[in-house]
């Protein structure tokens, strides 16, 4: 008569309650702090700086500096692609900035100053109109800052009709 000579497995570590406890706290404390750093980037993002109207249809470049002291190129267009067709550019601009000294420039391919604002404030919100061009040169149109600001979030949005 043969004994079969079985060995059972050892059992592993037990986990008491407050070990698993723990365990599913820690997880849904990490999901908390994910849920809000998201929810908190999108609403930094896109709550603080609304898109222009009609916005989804046009090119959108946005930008955001936690200090500005200078110059800086927030966008090249390029423009005019269609030979014997005179293009129209249109722009609109909407930015926030906890403090304001700057002016924004719209720069064509010659590089003459086509379009120039200035803003000075301690704190500002602003959605400027269409910006509009029929634009007899070709090539890049560059916007740019120039000046300071501090927590300066910019987004532009523009479109050629050729």
């Amino acid at each position: 008569m043969q004994t079969e000579n079985r060995e059972k497995p050892m059992p592993g570590p037990r986990r008491g309650k407050a070990g698993s406890v723990l365990g599913w706290t820690v997880l849904l404390i990490v999901l908390v702090i994910a849920v809000f750093a998201v929810a908190g980037e999108l609403i930094f993002r896109h709550g603080a700086v609304p898109l222009p109207a009609g916005a989804k249809l046009q090119h959108i470049s946005s930008v955001r500096l936690r200090d500005l002291d200078g110059d800086f190129e927030v966008v090249a267009i390029d423009v005019g692609k269609v030979h014997g067709v005179q293009p129209a550019l249109e722009i609109s601009i909407s930015f926030w900035s906890m403090m304001a000294d700057f002016e924004i420039s719209l720069v064509g391919p010659n590089d003459d100053v086509m379009w120039r604002e200035e803003y000075n404030a301690k704190m500002a919100r602003v959605s400027t109109p269409k910006i509009s061009f029929e634009t007899a040169a070709r090539g890049q149109w560059r916007l740019i800052l120039s000046g300071r600001a501090r927590n300066l979030m910019l987004s532009v949005t523009w479109k050629i009709d050729e």
